[in-house]
C-alpha cells in the first residue's frame, strides 16, 4: 500500500499520508488464536455452542452465534490462512483508518457476513471462521483506494489487485464446506462501511505543507449506525419467513 498522496492530481509533490498506530489488529489476532488454542488443549467442543447455525439463531434464540462463530476455526490450516490475511490486511486498514474506525468496520463486516449466512445458508448448516470479517476489511481497503484512485500513486493498480482477490474468495465460496454467504455478506458490508468511514484529508501549510485527517462527520456515523441496524431488522424478518 502506497503511503504517499498528492493533494490534487498533478498539483505538486507527493505528501506522506497521516497514519495511526496498529493495535486492534493484534488484539483480534490474539483473540482468535487463544480461542483456537483453548479448544485444542482442552478438547472443548466450542463449535457445538458457538458455530453459526441459522436454525439455532432464528428459531432457537441463540443470537450469540452471530459473533462467536467468527472466532472459531475448524482446523490449523483454516486459522492459519485467516490470521495471515488479517495480519496483512488489518494492519494496512488500521494504519490508514485508525483504531476506532477499523474495529467498527471489522464488527460491521462480521455482522454482515453472519447476517447473510442466517438469511441464505441451509437452516441446519454450521459456519465458523473470521473470513467474512476479513473480507470486509478487504472491502474497506477497496473502498479507500477507489475514493483516492485519481489522487494516489498506484492506488488504481492496488485496488484492482484487491478486487481480484475478493472475486477469488467469492468463487472459493462455491466449494463445498466454504461459506459463500459469509464471504459475500462480509465483503459487501465492509465495502459500505469502508466507504462511509474512509478518512478525508485536508492540506495545511504550517509549519510545512502536510496532510491532516478531518474529523468524521455526524452523517457518516449515523449512516454507519443505520448499516448496523439493518442486521437485527433483517433477522427479525427472516424469523417470520424462513
Amino acid at each position: 500500500m502506497s503511503e504517499q498522496a498528492p493533494p490534487q492530481a498533478g498539483s505538486g509533490p507527493a505528501l506522506r499520508l497521516p497514519t495511526f498506530p496498529v493495535r486492534w489488529t493484534y488484539v483480534l489476532l490474539a483473540a482468535n488464536i487463544l480461542v483456537f488454542g483453548f479448544a485444542v488443549l482442552t478438547g472443548q467442543p466450542l463449535l457445538t455452542w458457538g458455530a453459526l447455525i441459522p436454525q439455532a439463531v432464528l428459531h432457537g434464540g441463540q443470537w450469540w452465534r452471530l459473533i462467536t462463530s467468527a472466532f472459531l476455526h475448524l482446523s490449523l490450516t483454516h486459522i492459519a490462512f485467516n490470521m495471515y490475511a488479517l495480519y496483512v490486511l488489518g494492519r494496512d486498514v488500521e494504519r490508514l483508518f485508525g483504531g476506532m474506525r477499523f474495529i467498527i468496520i471489522y464488527a460491521v463486516s462480521l455482522l454482515g457476513g453472519a447476517l447473510f449466512v442466517a438469511l441464505f445458508a441451509p437452516m441446519r448448516s454450521a459456519t465458523a471462521g473470521a473470513s467474512g470479517a476479513i473480507l470486509g476489511v478487504m472491502g474497506a481497503m477497496i473502498a479507500y483506494l477507489l475514493r483516492y484512485s485519481k489522487r494516489m500513486s498506484h492506488a488504481r493498480r492496488e485496488m484492482w489487485n484487491l478486487v481480484g482477490w475478493a472475486a477469488l474468495n467469492i468463487l472459493i465460496g462455491f466449494i463445498p464446506g466454504v461459506s459463500l454467504w459469509g464471504h459475500l455478506g462480509g465483503l459487501l458490508f465492509g465495502l459500505a462501511s469502508g466507504w462511509l468511514l474512509t478518512p478525508r484529508y485536508r492540506l495545511e501549510a504550517f509549519p510545512s505543507y502536510h496532510l491532516v485527517i478531518t474529523p468524521t462527520e455526524r452523517w457518516q456515523w449515523l449512516a454507519t449506525a443505520g448499516l448496523i441496524a439493518v442486521v437485527p431488522f433483517a433477522l427479525v424478518l427472516a424469523m417470520m419467513i424462513r
